[in-house]
């Protein structure tokens, strides 16, 4: 408990003249305007109040201190102060890390509550409608019920246990999904009790049950780890049964963990459904990727299904959390006949294992939700052979063994947690270009040996807001290394994406590199003012990162990308056309006229256009006057919406003039010389 006394020296150093009095019952310092205590609500006695204390209301310049508010008890103090007013906190909170701060704001609320024999309530996310739903006056009253943990009903068999945080060892098959689609966070849970429940517990930094009902949760957000403060009030039924996510033999860290991200994204409604890797990263920072396993009947063969067992069984083998995801809206699959087999489809499973038995390649899942029956080859009535059923045991009707070939038809992909030992992660943040004519952002580093790094560039969450107005940025990376005075390209990210987040490996040798984070979907976009992003860093070794300035332009690192990695077209024989459109969420066109004249380029986008947007503006087409013996980027076409699919088709002309004017050709919006 912290101390609620202040010493004369204290008095000094703070020079007020603020007028305390002392709580007769708990001994809580207020100030005289208060009229009851502000710990346990006592009216305020007279004979308890302490002489004047001189302050001074002025800083050093004469004016005013700006206050500052004090991170246990929100206290607000003037600038001048060293010491909180009310609870004698002896830091400004600009001076703590985020988690210290929420560490002594911990302590407060449990002292409050030790004092006042009452249960920690966070005000916060408080037990009402708008910690349920993004809007509450949309959806029809319920009878829902906020219990302790302590207090609720769990629908597994009953456990006469105390309550208690964990209960070791974890296990995947006690964590239970519930009405809400967060499967994409749940099997995450799952497949972390596992092999990895250091992972999970490193989470708490309450790491024991606190009786007062306050609990301190680390998350990892768009890259860069927060904590967060939550009590221990879940929603429930009529009857006292958890609405969401609950732990068998009356464990706390599921319904825990799944309160902090809801109350990070602001409510439970916002946690309905989710990218595949996602919950992997939140609850572990590290980068995950995904492996597509999805096989259409003409594209399957044993050369794609030995090359995806190859990946499958080098990742169990290096002990990385893996998650599969059945059905795709992004893919043409057979849902029906999935379902026919018992599987859920648009669902996630963990993987528990992969193993090859008598030449028969086989995947063990489980199902968070605990309801599949599946229904195809390895069931307990398919399994006849006495050796095969004592390898292919189950632990309860939510696991199942399902073949290879089953795998790459019914489902899509599989998601990759990369947990490395022993390596170093460092996050830098900065801000995109919003238009063409500004500077992007340079990230130096220092590599001192050969180095791995595997970088992680995010965007910001909008899982905040409804789905129906989130606009996902376009996340991109281009890696320069330094050759004497200059920067030659090095690497690229292979793939632009709209996903919330892209990672890209590679290897480095002894030297200085620059990457730069780039995005083009925003330019002109109302819904994202301040496009910022977070890039970590994972590397093998320690590096040295820092921003720098260089007068470099967005061109110079776009045209030598699109020179090196882009497919080619030749119009005319000193003409040519560089283009991306495979892995690219839409397109880039740049044009190199190598004449000594004028080159005339226009591009007219088709009716069958969809989904997509142009760094240029408004319209698709465009129409340019490029200068002799110059390369110019023409447009970069990103994709609108990320969960649907884009198409963008384009005729293309071109002609060599003697000057640059347009003229029949210059009635486009877009068109430029």
């Amino acid at each position: 408990m912290l101390s609620h006394r202040l010493s004369n020296e204290k008095k000094k150093a703070e020079g007020k003249d603020y007028q305390f009095w002392i709580c007769p019952k708990c001994g809580e310092f207020n100030l005289h305007d208060e009229k009851t205590c502000r710990v346990c609500i006592t009216p305020q006695d007279d004979s308890t109040t302490l002489p004047k204390i001189k302050k001074n209301t002025e800083n050093q310049n004469g004016r005013n201190g700006t206050p500052w508010e004090c991170a246990v008890c929100n206290r607000k103090n003037y600038e001048t102060t060293v010491v909180c007013d009310m609870c004698c906190a002896n830091e400004k909170p600009k001076r703590l890390s985020q988690e210290e701060r929420l560490d002594l704001s911990w302590k407060y609320a449990v002292s409050r509550c030790k004092l006042t024999h009452q249960s920690f309530v966070d005000e916060d996310f408080p037990a009402e409608y708008d910690s349920l739903y993004y809007s509450p006056e949309d959806h029809e009253a319920e009878d829902t019920r906020w219990l302790r943990l302590c207090s609720l009903k769990l629908h597994g068999p009953r456990n006469n246990s105390p309550w208690v945080l964990f209960r070791h060892p974890l296990k995947p098959a006690d964590v239970i999904q519930g009405v809400i689609g967060d499967c994409w966070l749940i099997s995450a849970l799952s497949v972390l009790a596992l092999q990895h429940e250091h992972i999970i517990k490193r989470l708490f930094i309450t790491f024991q049950v606190c009786e007062e009902g306050a609990y301190q949760i680390r998350l990892c957000k768009d890259g860069k780890w927060t904590s967060i403060m939550v009590d221990d009030r879940v929603p429930c039924d009529r009857d006292g049964y958890p609405y969401y996510a609950e732990a068998l033999k009356n464990q706390m860290w599921v319904p825990l963990i799944e309160k902090a991200v809801a109350k990070l994204y602001g409510c439970y409604e916002a946690l309905d459904a989710g990218y595949l890797i996602e919950g992997l990263n939140i609850l572990t920072g590290v980068p995950c990727t995904t492996v597509s396993v999805f096989l259409d009947d003409k594209d399957r063969n044993e050369s794609k299904l030995n090359s995806i067992w190859s990946k499958l069984l080098e990742y169990r083998n290096k002990r990385y959390p893996m998650l599969a995801s059945c059905g795709s809206n992004y893919i043409d699959m057979n849902h029906a006949e999935a379902a026919e087999k018992g599987l859920e489809t648009l669902h996630c499973y963990c993987v528990l294992e992969v193993r090859k038995i008598r030449q028969q390649r086989l995947i063990k899942l489980l199902d968070p939700r605990g309801v599949t029956d599946w229904k195809g080859a390895w069931t307990k009535t398919y399994i006849l052979d006495l050796y095969m059923q004592s390898e292919l045991l189950l632990n309860g009707c939510s696991e199942l063994w399902i073949k290879l070939e089953d795998l790459t038809k019914y489902f899509s992909a599989v998601g990759v947690c990369k947990l490395r030992n022993e390596w170093f992660e460092e996050t830098v943040s900065g801000k995109y270009p919003t238009y063409e004519d500004q500077t992007p952002s340079f990230i130096s580093f220092v590599v001192e040996e050969t180095t791995q790094i595997e970088f992680v560039l995010y965007q910001e969450s909008l899982r905040m807001l409804p789905e129906s107005e989130r606009r996902q940025m376009d996340l991109f990376l281009v890696i320069f290394e330094r050759k004497g005075s200059s920067y030659e390209l090095f690497d690229y990210s292979e793939y632009r994406s709209t996903n919330l987040f892209i990672c890209h490996e590679q290897t480095f040798q002894s030297g200085k590199y620059l990457v730069i984070p780039l995005s083009f979907n925003h330019w002109h976009s109302s819904h994202i003012k301040e496009p910022k992003y977070n890039l970590a860093f994972h590397s093998s070794r320690q590096i040295i990162t820092r921003h720098i300035k260089l007068p470099l332009t967005l061109r110079d690192v776009l045209i030598p990308v699109a020179k090196k990695y882009g497919d080619v077209q030749d119009f005319l024989p000193r003409l040519r056309f560089y283009y991306f459109k495979k892995l690219f969420a839409g397109g880039l066109m740049m044009v190199e006229n190598r004449y000594n004249e004028w080159a005339h380029f226009k591009c007219i986008a088709q009716e069958s256009c969809c989904n997509i947007t142009s760094s240029r503006g408004n319209t698709l087409d465009t129409s340019d006057s490029i200068p002799p013996n110059h390369g110019q980027i023409v447009a970069i076409y990103t994709k609108l919406k990320h969960e649907k699919s884009y198409a963008f088709y384009h005729k293309k002309y071109c002609r060599i003039v003697r000057h640059p004017e347009l003229s029949d050709w210059g009635d486009e919006e877009n068109s430029l010389n």
